[in-house]
C-alpha cells in the first residue's frame, strides 16, 4: 500500500511579522520524518524552493513546492485536495531555509489561485499555483538560477539526484530548516517490480538511497538532477516505512506534464496587483 505525504498545520510555527503579526501555525499531525538522513541546506543552495501553507478546516496545510516562473509554483495534487481554487489566504515562502520564511533575500507571497491537472488524481498529478505578485524581479539573482528548470528528456535511470524538504529528521526531532540528501533514480523496471500496477514509468519515477529517502511532510517537493533541473514532484511512499527498500518513494515525472504546465501558465496570468 502507499501513503500520501501530507501534513496539516496549526498554532505553533510563527509566521513572519510581515504577513500577520498574530498568525501562529503548528503541525497538527507532524511528519514522522522528512528527509531521512539528510543534511541542512545552505543559504543559496535552493533559492527556488518554496514552503506552502494553505488554510484548511482546522488550521493550515503544509507542503513543499518550486518556483518555476516569476508568478508560478509547482506542487502536488494532494496538497490542494479539498481546497477552493481561489484560496487567497494561502502563503508561499520562497528563498528561505526556514519553513515559515525569513532570512536574507527571502520572500512571502499570497496564493492567488491554483489549477490542478484535468486528469486530477490525488497522488499522481501536478498543480500550478499563481502567486499574488511576481517573484523573480524582486530577488537579486538571475531567473536562470532562481527558477527551477523543468526538463526530463530521459528516464534519468541510475543517475544521481537531490531531494529537498522540511520536517522531522531521522533523529525524530522536528527541523524547521530545509534538508537535502543525495539519492539515485531507479530504473523503471525496478520501480515496476516493487510497486506493480501502482507504478507507471511514463508518468512516474522512483528514487532513494540506502537509508535515505523523502517522507511525510515532503509533499509537493522536488527531485533535481544537475543542480536545478527538476525531473519530478514528491508523490507517495510505502506505508511500511519511507525508507522501505522493497518499495522506494515515488515521484510524478515532470516530463509527462510539461505541455500542460506551459499551457496552464499561459492561460492563467497573475493578478495585476496583490499582497
Amino acid at each position: 500500500m502507499r501513503l500520501t505525504l501530507l501534513t496539516a498545520c496549526l498554532f505553533g510555527f510563527v509566521c513572519p511579522k510581515s504577513i500577520d503579526r498574530n498568525v501562529l501555525v503548528r503541525l497538527n499531525n507532524p511528519p514522522h520524518i522528512s528527509i531521512i538522513n539528510g543534511i541542512p541546506a545552505q543559504a543559496g543552495d535552493f533559492p527556488f524552493m518554496a514552503s506552502l501553507l494553505f488554510p484548511f478546516t482546522t488550521g493550515y496545510r503544509l507542503c513543499g513546492g518550486t518556483l518555476i516562473a516569476s508568478s508560478y509554483i509547482l506542487t502536488a495534487g494532494h496538497c490542494v485536495d479539498g481546497l477552493p481554487t481561489n484560496t487567497g489566504n494561502g502563503y508561499v515562502f520562497i528563498n528561505s531555509l526556514n519553513i515559515t520564511g525569513g532570512g536574507p533575500g527571502s520572500l512571502v507571497r499570497r496564493v492567488s489561485s491554483y489549477v490542478a491537472h484535468q486528469q486530477f488524481f490525488v497522488n499522481t498529478t501536478h498543480v500550478v499555483i499563481t502567486t499574488s505578485r511576481p517573484v523573480v524581479t524582486t530577488i537579486k539573482t538571475t531567473t536562470k538560477r532562481l527558477a527551477a528548470h523543468l526538463r526530463a528528456f530521459s528516464t534519468y535511470s541510475n543517475e544521481s539526484a537531490i531531494i529537498t524538504g522540511w520536517g522531522k529528521t531521522s533523529s525524530g526531532s522536528v527541523s524547521q530548516t530545509l534538508q537535502k540528501a543525495n539519492v539515485t533514480v531507479y530504473d523503471n523496471s525496478v520501480c515496476s517490480e516493487q510497486w506493480g500496477n501502482t507504478f507507471d514509468g511514463s508518468t512516474q519515477l522512483c528514487a532513494a538511497q540506502l537509508n535515505t529517502a523523502i517522507c511525510l511532510g515532503d509533499s509537493g517537493g522536488p527531485i533535481f538532477v544537475n543542480g536545478n533541473v527538476q525531473i519530478g514532484v514528491v508523490s507517495f511512499v510505502s506505508d511500511s516505512g519511507c525508507d522501505d527498500p522493497t518499495h522506494v518513494p515515488v515521484f510524478t515525472r515532470v516530463s509527462a506534464y510539461l505541455g500542460w504546465i506551459a499551457a496552464t501558465m499561459a492561460s492563467n496570468p497573475p493578478p495585476a496587483s496583490g499582497k
